[in-house]
């Protein structure tokens, strides 16, 4: 019985202190970006440029990496590159700009940094790698448990963070998410290298909240050359099968950050408190148990008299 309380009492320590330990370590450490990153998206929607006439159909390839060599305990180094291509039969994701066949609207790469804990962009030059353009705001990604506020987020054709604004909560396929809106009205910008014109964008952003997971991104934006005319105008959102993919991944996720950071501290908590109970039941029990050696020792009692029945043929 006794061993049987000494490990009741260990266990039961053991357990409350892993479970403060899982409290205070584990948030740090779960709820950074990985280094292993690297994520496809396709999207798709409609574009009309100088480059082509009349509206058509578009499809988008953006590729997002996280670049490990490049990257530290808290930082992330990113690559990422997207092709523009109209969407016609047999058209691949990012045909070279020389082959006939096929239209590229448009390519583009990127490097930046952000930390991997709030997901903002890294803007002192000085901490980061070289190569890497210094960036503010959010820059792929909203922040682990994000908020319903406004959140500066990073547009390239910009050159710095516009607001993107909480709007509501919504459902996709049953996960919740939080929706922003980020617009950037006309401004003057360098469209290409020598190239002056106005630039216009209105992105709308689907969250999962506990991961900052952008589920859905509809994105409606138009550079203009300054003699008026368009060089590229575009609306185009996440497909149908990058939602669903994009809400699979949230449920998941969700679920192991939960998993491990709220229920298996509680479970643990809630087990070391039963063995502690258990193991201070067994003591209370066992010291019960245990003579009392520094009582007195009790006066043996008196043997009981025997009634005396009266003698047979006896007279008052």
């Amino acid at each position: 019985m006794r061993s049987i309380r000494l490990l009741c009492l260990f266990f039961g320590g053991f357990l409350l202190t892993a479970a403060v330990f899982a409290q205070a370590w584990l948030p740090s450490h779960v709820l950074r970006t990985p280094l292993s990153v690297d994520n496809t998206t396709r999207l798709s929607g409609t574009a009309e440029s100088i480059l082509f006439a009349g509206t058509q159909p578009v499809k988008v390839l953006s590729r997002t990496q996280v670049i490990p060599g490049l990257s530290t305990d808290s930082t992330a180094a990113w690559g990422s590159w997207s092709c523009v291509t109209i969407a016609t039969p047999g058209s691949p994701d990012c045909p070279r700009s020389t082959d006939s066949r096929w239209t590229l609207v448009n390519a583009s790469a990127d490097t930046y940094a952000s930390s991997r804990t709030s997901g903002e962009g890294i803007a002192n030059s000085a901490e980061l790698p070289r190569g890497i353009a210094p960036a503010t705001g959010l820059v792929n990604k909203f922040p682990f448990e994000a908020q319903k506020t406004d959140y500066p987020y990073w547009d390239d054709t910009l050159g710095s963070a516009a607001t993107a604004r909480y709007d509501h909560t919504t459902k996709l396929d049953g996960l919740t998410t939080y929706v922003y809106t980020m617009t950037v009205p006309t401004t003057p910008v360098e469209i290409s290298p020598g190239t002056a014109g106005t630039y216009a964008n209105t992105t709308t952003f689907y969250v999962e909240p506990l991961t900052g997971a952008i589920i859905n991104q509809v994105t409606d934006l138009r550079t203009t050359l300054s003699d008026g005319s368009t060089a590229l105008a575009m609306k185009i959102s996440f497909t149908p099968d990058q939602i669903a993919s994009g809400v699979a991944d949230g449920k998941h996720n969700r679920f192991l950050i939960i998993l491990v950071l709220r229920v298996a501290p509680i479970t643990l908590g809630l087990l070391g408190l039963a063995f502690l109970a258990g193991g201070f039941v067994l003591t209370v029990r066992a010291r019960r148990s245990q003579p009392d050696l520094t009582a007195a020792p009790k006066a043996p009692k008196a043997p009981r008299a025997k009634p005396r029945l009266p003698l047979r043929g006896a007279h008052a």
